[in-house]
């Protein structure tokens, strides 16, 4: 998968590449990514191909957690799936998703409507994150 086709730099780490392809379809800085592809080098030690692979997994299994999230019967089963996507999200740096997850983890089951409104905020933070990780992945 070419992610900066014409560089010459193959064994370039993605959070590299999108230094090169700055201003990334209007994610411009790293506070502007929704995914810190600074820590996801780190994590990674730079392997690129673990880094698709890792972003690739995130985008599949996050819609996965929030599908169980809504489905929780228990509080057992919401505060799973909320950490559990919680987790994921920190491990490819997607902060803002990872945020949303900490604050609805704790949320109990007389909480329906906050409940609601927290997968909502999920749902939006992660259609920001995954069209991120389209576009780096497609390039």
């Amino acid at each position: 998968m070419a992610f900066v086709k014409g560089f010459g730099m193959k064994d370039m780490s993605i959070a590299s590449e999108a230094e090169a392809l700055a201003g990334l379809n209007g994610f411009s800085g790293e506070a502007g990514r929704p995914v810190d592809l600074v820590h996801l080098s780190r994590y990674t030690m730079g392997d690129r191909n673990l880094e698709s692979e890792l972003l690739g997994l995130f985008r599949q299994q996050a819609r996965v957690y929030v599908s169980r999230m809504r489905d929780a019967e228990s509080d057992q089963d919401w505060h799973r799936a909320a950490h559990s996507l919680k987790g994921s999200a920190k491990a490819v740096g997607a902060w803002a998703v990872a945020s949303v997850c900490e604050e609805a983890e704790s949320l109990g089951a007389g909480a329906q409507d906050a409940r609601l409104k927290a997968i909502g905020e999920i749902e939006a933070q992660l259609d920001t994150a995954t069209a991120y990780i389209d576009l780096l992945l497609a390039s």
